[in-house]
């Protein structure tokens, strides 16, 4: 029996995550919670559709807040999480236990921040790196 391969970006048409129109766009970075959710679309839904994930020209503006709004989320809850977690751990006298707890509470702060999540975009899939050129001489070293 042959395993299947799966593509890590989709090659179906290309979706606007933000409108969901199928246009084309800038493509969004295929991390692990996209993975996570392609994943469980193709072996618990059975609602696999591998379309191509982009921000299309209209919605850059406002996908552009969306993120930043999400990143600063995103550290304000990792940062209370390590800071009740140290809490716990000076209170508690440095024991076994409170380090299980606060890595617990990290993780849960994180997952929390994951509620308004928000991908990256691609942006070395988005326009291929140029040379750099040349300086006088020959060489791209200073002199």
């Amino acid at each position: 029996m042959q395993a299947k391969k799966i593509s890590v970006q989709g090659r179906g048409e290309s979706r606007c995550i933000y409108c969901g129109q199928p246009k084309p766009g800038l493509p969004v970075r295929e991390d692990n919670v996209i993975r996570c959710v392609r994943w469980f679309n193709r072996k618990m839904l059975r609602k696999y559709r591998n379309y191509r994930l982009v921000v299309c020209r209209a919605c850059y503006p406002g996908y552009k807040k969306a993120r930043s709004r999400y990143v600063k989320k995103q550290a304000t809850y990792l940062i209370i999480g390590f800071l009740f977690a140290g809490l716990l751990v000076a209170v508690s006298g440095g024991s076994g236990f409170a380090f299980i707890y606060g890595a617990a509470i990290v993780a849960f702060m994180y997952a929390l921040s994951l509620v308004s999540y928000v991908p990256a975009l691609d942006v070395g899939a988005a326009r291929p790196a140029r040379a750099r050129p040349a300086a006088a001489g020959g060489t791209n070293k200073l002199k």
